[in-house]
């Protein structure tokens, strides 16, 4: 199974684009604010479930089907289909991070993230803005990469590309 993860920085789309240049994709996971507007999402995740609410109020004003979401915690009053999946306490990373041991617990064997450069880009819903606090991040994404937990993980760009490499056809098997 190759699974598609589509992150909130605002070059998911442009990423997206491309990815799907390369193959198709069998799960495709939403992560945060992305999932307001995809579709088809079969599921949506997020380390900040305290926003779920206004984000699924969002995506049915838009009359979109609500996929499963998933979130580390139960701090989800009034969401619907929302499931709740620990993560291991050393695999940290952000939300994409989260989503790639979603994709790898569903049983992907392949995972490419769009939209997920752990910059400081902002998200699709800011219209611009800049968004700090991801570099903290890069050292758990390395870490988990030399733990081998990255192994049959690709990114479209920023530094998740340069840990995890650019996903190719022949590396999808395409």
């Amino acid at each position: 199974m190759k699974a598609l993860i589509l992150g909130s920085a605002p070059c998911v789309w442009d990423d997206y684009r491309e990815a799907i240049k390369l193959g198709g994709y069998d799960l495709h996971i939403a992560i945060n604010q992305t999932g307001v507007s995809f579709a088809p999402v079969d599921i949506w995740c997020t380390m900040h479930p305290e926003n779920m609410y206004k984000w699924q109020s969002m995506r049915k004003a838009l009359r979109l089907p609500m996929p499963k979401v998933i979130t580390p915690n139960r701090n989800t009053r009034g969401h619907d289909a929302v499931i709740t999946q620990t993560i291991p306490c050393d695999w940290k990373g952000s939300s994409a991070a989260y989503a790639v041991y979603i994709a790898l617990q569903k049983g992907a064997k392949k995972v490419v993230l769009c939209g997920c450069p752990l910059d400081d880009s902002g998200n699709v819903l800011q219209n611009g803005g800049k968004q700090g606090g991801y570099d903290h991040f890069i050292g758990s994404w390395e870490a988990n990469k030399n733990l081998g937990r990255l192994t049959n993980v690709r990114s479209m760009s920023g530094a998740t590309r340069d840990i995890c490499g650019n996903p190719s056809k022949a590396w999808l098997g395409r």
